[in-house]
């Protein structure tokens, strides 16, 4: 019985995986296009729907081991009988209101490191940064998240109420909040992506032919993007608009500067 019961929880770990990995993958390519106008589902074959992740499995891997560990941390280091103690005060507290004040104290911590987010927020916003967007999705997330954990908290005590709370319940918000905290990891991820092309212009010494020979070069204001299986993508800032290119009208596509003496140039 222990050995088909280990087989099923490994089963779902995988499935679980997988299903992450999966919608990563999907998720970072939305949002890294969405920046650049490009609705990227469009473009995508479903073969490479499906393997997505793989171009930063690395990355989304490293993402998963450290929320783990922090999981691990918080489930099996951290002194339970702290939480439990005040968990079994918070059931016990009848009145609404009061179990807000609850919440709050229990999470002084939180509010204390959003206190100093705002102010960073605004110190970023009044200096015009770049990095605003990146720093206000993540932190915005963040404070929704506050939130949605005080009604997780409410769902938990009215289930303990009613004598419902089995283990699958004690561990929805865990899962909630490692998934939660692993699509912002991804979606911050994929901003700092767009920050290094679409600002450090990452991508700027990035040239390729097509097939009538004509050379199509990247500068300070147009420049290559990205590519899927079949399509290449080559951005101009100045008027926002992003150029698609059928692969099959690609000859060659250099990563690296090129000289004018090289190639036969015909723009």
């Amino acid at each position: 019985m222990n050995e088909q019961i280990e087989k099923i929880d490994y089963t779902k770990a995988i499935s679980i995986t997988a299903t992450l990995l999966l919608c990563a993958g999907i998720i970072s390519q939305t949002v890294y296009y969405f920046f650049f106008n490009i609705p990227i589902t469009e473009f995508l074959t479903l073969s490479e729907v499906l393997l997505l992740f793989t171009q930063d499995i690395i990355r989304y891997v490293l993402i998963i081991v450290i929320l783990l560990f922090i999981s691990i941390l918080f489930n099996y280091n951290k002194p339970r009988s702290s939480f439990n103690r005040f968990f079994i005060k918070y059931i016990q507290t009848n009145e609404f209101r009061n179990r807000i004040w609850m919440y709050i104290e229990n999470r002084k911590g939180s509010i204390i490191y959003y206190v100093f987010g705002i102010i960073m927020f605004f110190t970023l916003l009044k200096e015009g940064s770049k990095i605003i967007y990146l720093y206000g999705l993540g932190f915005s997330i963040e404070i929704i998240y506050f939130f949605i954990r005080f009604f997780l908290y409410e769902s938990r005590r009215k289930l303990r109420l009613e004598k419902k709370l089995v283990k699958k319940n004690r561990n929805f918000d865990l899962f909630f909040t490692f998934t939660l905290h692993f699509v912002v990891f991804v979606v911050c991820w994929s901003l700092v992506d767009v920050q290094k092309v679409k600002y450090e212009q990452k991508f700027i010494n990035v040239s390729f032919k097509l097939s009538s020979d004509i050379l199509i070069s990247s500068d300070s204001s147009s420049y290559y993007i990205g590519q899927t299986e079949k399509y290449l993508f080559y951005y101009n800032s100045k008027k926002d608009i992003t150029t698609t290119f059928k692969k099959e009208n690609v000859k060659e596509i250099y990563f690296g500067k090129i000289h004018y003496w090289q190639l036969n140039l015909e723009n």
